[in-house]
């Protein structure tokens, strides 16, 4: 009887994930069909792999001491490749702003506690 423990919260899992599957075709209009849920439910499993998976490496890394970030390297195709003026986008955002300019910039009741 013990060793079915665990089957308890998978199945918590795919009902509630059914549940919503519903619940977002019906707020969003989005017609669902029998397919659908079946592989919900029977692609379930393969999830939960994946996660354990993911579990199992945070836990290595963290055991090696290992808190580097795996950051994405991005090619910038999804940058413009020129700005407002004739700048490249990632210049202007990069480019210091002094604090007398932000303030000039905000409203002179913020921070006064003023409604305005």
């Amino acid at each position: 009887m013990l060793a079915f423990v665990p089957l308890a919260p998978t199945v918590a899992s795919v009902v509630f994930d059914v549940c919503m599957l519903r619940e977002f075709s019906r707020d969003h209009a989005f017609p669902l069909r029998i397919r659908d849920y079946v592989l919900l439910v029977l692609l379930t499993p393969l999830y939960q792999s994946l996660l354990l998976w993911a579990a199992l490496r945070a836990c290595l890394k963290y055991w090696r001491t290992d808190f580097a970030w795996e950051k994405t390297s991005h090619a910038g195709s999804h940058l413009r490749l020129t700005g407002a003026a004739g700048q490249s986008p990632v210049a202007e955002a990069a480019s210091p702003v002094s604090a007398h300019a932000l303030a000039a910039a905000l409203p002179s009741t913020v921070g006064t506690g003023e409604r305005g």
